[in-house]
């Protein structure tokens, strides 16, 4: 089980959490801190490792998500264009793959530091995503990703959001 937070949410928080003591094993993150939680020998909740990548959010000069979609319960494995979604992990073996979609985030520091103004965002679909990802990893990250900026009253969604005062 894997629990995804918000940046500016404390994961070490989250791990004592009840909702996280139900599992035998999670992975807490919030994308700067990773805090895996499993079972001590009482079979209680236990941290059993820690990482933190940054203080905050702010750290990184730029933050690019890759969304590979094909996640069985929000799409239905389906692209917008109605053509198969799989799973970025799907085989010729496993054609299902993982049930849950998928994205990579990149986080970069760079020695002469600025934080982000905003998060790079792109979706993408079908069934070749892999060779997507290799054919573009060359290309200028301002030719692939949308830019949001993220509000924090919203809960720092990291995806293009659509909202009304209604």
């Amino acid at each position: 089980m894997v629990e995804v937070k918000a940046a500016h949410d404390d994961a070490f928080l989250t791990a004592t959490s009840a909702q996280v003591s139900r599992y035998r094993l999670v992975l807490v993150t919030n994308t700067r801190d990773f805090v895996l939680v499993g079972e001590d020998t009482n079979g209680q909740p236990a941290k059993l490792k820690t990482f933190r990548l940054a203080d905050n959010s702010e750290a990184f000069d730029a933050i690019r998500i890759d969304c590979l979609n094909g996640d069985k319960y929000k799409t239905g494995k389906v692209a917008p264009d109605g053509t198969p979604d799989p799973s970025i992990f799907s085989t010729p073996g496993d054609p299902v793959g993982v049930q849950v979609g998928t994205a990579v985030t990149t986080l970069v520091r760079k020695a002469n530091h600025a934080p982000a103004e905003n998060v790079g965002f792109r979706h993408l679909w079908g069934q070749a995503k892999r060779e997507v990802l290799e054919e573009t990893a060359e290309t200028a990250p301002s030719a692939l990703y949308e830019r949001i900026k993220p509000v924090l009253r919203l809960g720092l969604p990291f995806a293009p959001t659509a909202v009304s005062a209604e």
